[in-house]
């Protein structure tokens, strides 16, 4: 009740708000015409140009049939709907505009005068419709309102039809009052003759109107439907309904129809039959149990129809309150399969002389316990039997061009719902392209920053490379210095040891050992000059491949000088204690003293010496073990490639030397060449730790990419 009540709500509110706007549009407050043939929707955002059913198509889409919008929108629309159909429809002139300016105006809804539509007819006119025409709105299966403007051009397409239409409709009567003249309905008109003849009390004209039928209407016509009824009869069902008020429901249907007799069919019922397809199976053996009728399931009768190729949906027996009632619903498909298969039921009860008419027949009272069946039509529809009651429930009437129309009617509705969708496409196409450019935008901003970022990366990254060049200038310029100052230090003992000879040529033992300090002051000069070359390769080396063994290099140097620091003070110890030795003649206490502690110094550095060349040995020793790891790896990084095989498009790879021609020896000679760690790219010798960054990073992307091809080396 709660949701009844607040639905009511808001359709007064929005009629409410439709009225508003509305009057708000008359007084020109919001402008929608821009030029005679251009026009602009007031209440959008878009600004976009419509032509005039454009704009009118887009106020009824909005208004009626858009989910998503508030309500205040959809009263806008509509009320634009309204003003335009009214103010802003261009004129034409033509012989039915100046016909219609004499046509008495309608009122719609809201009270607002409204021209009728010359398709439709006027209030003078009688036209009578079916009940399941006038009483659709109470039917589950009834046809949805069309808006405005698709009423308004189906119905000027049906009520001005082309030559083709007309020639098929035409064909389509011809046939169709063909076929009732020798179908079942005709058939059945012929039993009723033939029980009632003319002049008896029961006597029925099959083309006579019932008595309570008013005076007023129009006379009844002897002759059989016509096109232009036909077409009449489908502007009826598509008309919107706003003009439904002037066409009346038949006065033949009342309320009370179930409970009358049985009346044959009107002019305009003929050919009709029950919408979904539906059979009637009638004396249904029954037998009485506990008090009540009893009888075969629905089930199994609709399996002996099915094994017959009826194909029935599901068949429903009929019960009262003593029980099954003998009768039986069969359903058909709701398609022209269906239809199909109805008409083969009734035609194989109608040969075996068990249809409509021979259980209506003088032999009624003989029917054995064989079964009947016939097709649902309008006589059955309107009966007292208890299968009228299930009928009006679950179907209504129709003939064959209704349901064309209603397919025709569902097709267009398709289309407009298509067409609607379509364009709700294109405005969301519209507002991904404005979003494209944004985003567009967006990424050539940042595409200008990170190149900025990159151009001042590539700035500080040069700077830092020359930076570490100069250091390294400096770092040479201080080997060239310590060079220069072990030379000046050689020159001064090689003065000294003159010297020394010139005073000392007595002892032989001393010059002797003068002769070894020089000696192993060459040899010092010698290593210092092969360790000079060594740091200096392991600088370059380090520089192309590893910059953790440059660390290594400085502490060999100031291992080297430390040792040499040592040596040097050793010799001055030694030339210290010589030259005492020389010129102190006499052997004093203190002279003693001072001898044993420049030995005791002198054992002390040798000692330091010793263990300073130990450490410089386990440093060299250490030193080779890395490079020959390194060189190892260097290696296996190459075999690894060469049996893996290089692709074209790799930068890294392993690159043989040679110029060997692709012969047979050839490529014996190919093979035997060593092979170099090569960058394909720059055309170069790759450096070791550049083939290790280029696996790492296949190896993660083999790894982020979930790919059963690993990069494996043999």
């Amino acid at each position: 009740m709660s949701h009844h009540i607040g639905k009511d709500s808001c359709d007064s509110e929005l009629k409410e708000l439709e009225d508003k706007y509305y009057r708000r549009l008359k007084r020109g407050e919001y402008k929608t015409k821009r030029s005679d043939s251009n026009y602009r929707c007031p209440f959008c955002s878009g600004r976009r140009d419509y032509g005039f059913r454009e704009l009118l198509r887009h106020a009824d889409r909005v208004g009626r049939e858009s989910q998503n919008r508030d309500l205040r929108e959809k009263a806008q629309h509509l009320a634009l709907s309204n003003y335009v159909d009214k103010y802003l429809r261009p004129k034409r002139v033509s012989h039915s505009s100046k016909h219609d300016s004499h046509r008495p105006l309608m009122s719609d809804d809201q009270g607002r005068e409204r021209t009728p539509h010359p398709a439709l007819p006027n209030s003078g006119d009688k036209y009578l419709l079916p009940k399941h025409v006038s009483d659709s709105s109470s039917k589950p299966d009834s046809h949805p309102p069309l808006s405005d403007d698709q009423g308004r051009e189906e119905v000027r397409q049906l009520a001005s039809p082309n030559d083709e239409d007309k020639a098929a409709k035409r064909k389509y009567v011809s046939d169709s009052a063909s076929k009732c003249e020798s179908g079942p309905a005709f058939r059945d008109h012929q039993d009723r003759e033939r029980l009632h003849p003319p002049g008896s009390p029961n006597f029925v004209d099959k083309y006579a109107r019932p008595k309570h039928v008013s005076d007023s209407s129009s006379k009844p016509d002897t002759h059989p439907p016509s096109s232009d009824d036909q077409g009449r009869e489908k502007v009826q069902h598509l008309a919107p309904a706003n003009y439904g008020d002037k066409i009346s429901k038949p006065n033949h249907v009342s309320d009370s129809a179930g409970k009358a007799d049985f009346r044959p069919p009107l002019k305009d019922d003929q050919g009709r039959f029950v919408w979904p397809c539906m059979g009637i199976v009638a004396n249904i053996p029954t037998e009485v149990k506990d008090g009540r009728r009893v009888g075969e399931s629905g089930s199994k009768l609709r399996d002996e129809l099915t094994t017959k190729g009826y194909n029935p949906m599901r068949v429903h027996p009929l019960w009262n309150r003593m029980g099954h009632s003998g009768f039986a619903i069969v359903e058909f498909s709701k398609n022209w399969d269906g239809y199909k298969n109805a008409l083969m039921f009734e035609k194989h009860f109608e040969l075996e002389r068990r249809g409509w008419a021979d259980y209506h027949g003088r032999f009624r009272n003989r029917r054995g316990n064989e079964l009947y069946g016939w097709f649902a039509r309008d006589r059955d529809y309107y009966s007292r039997e208890i299968y009228a009651n299930y009928l009006k429930d679950k179907g209504d009437l129709r003939s064959v061009s209704d349901v064309t129309a209603e397919n025709d009617r569902k097709d267009s509705k398709l289309f407009s719902s298509l067409k609607n969708t379509l364009e709700v496409k294109h405005e969301n196409l519209k507002k991904m392209e404005e979003k494209y450019e944004d985003t567009k935008l967006s990424i050539e901003d940042v595409l200008s920053q990170k190149e900025s970022m990159t151009s001042l990366y590539n700035e500080a990254i040069s700077k830092m490379q020359q930076d570490v060049r100069n250091d390294f200038q400096k770092i040479l310029l201080e080997r060239e210095r310590t060079k220069h100052d072990l030379e000046a230090q050689r020159r001064e003992l090689h003065e000294r040891e003159k010297h020394l000879h010139e005073r000392e040529k007595h002892n032989e033992y001393e010059i002797q050992k003068l002769k070894r300090e020089k000696e192993m002051n060459e040899k010092a000069i010698l290593e210092q000059k092969k360790e000079e070359a060594k740091a200096l390769k392991l600088a370059q080396e380090h520089q192309r491949e590893k910059e953790n063994l440059h660390k290594k290099i400085f502490e060999l140097e100031s291992q080297l000088d430390a040792t040499q620091a040592v040596e040097l003070e050793i010799e001055q110890l030694k030339g210290a204690l010589l030259v005492l030795g020389h010129m102190d003649e006499d052997d004093t206490p203190e002279s003693r003293k001072k001898k044993e502690e420049i030995r005791e110094k002198l054992a002390e550095k040798e000692e330091e010496l010793e263990d300073l060349e130990d450490l410089n040995q386990t440093l060299i020793i250490k030193h080779k073990k890395v490079e020959q790891e390194l060189e190892e790896g260097r290696k296996e990084l190459i075999n690894g490639f060469l049996s893996s095989g290089t692709s074209g498009r790799a930068n890294i790879g392993a690159k043989r030397s040679g110029g060997a021609k692709a012969s047979s020896k050839g490529k014996r000679a190919l093979l035997n060449e060593p092979a170099e760690l090569w960058h394909f790219k720059e055309d170069r010798e790759a450096a070791f730790t550049e083939g290790i960054d280029y696996i790492m990073k296949s190896w993660k992307r083999l790894k982020s990419a979930k790919s059963s091809n690993a990069f494996v080396f043999g």
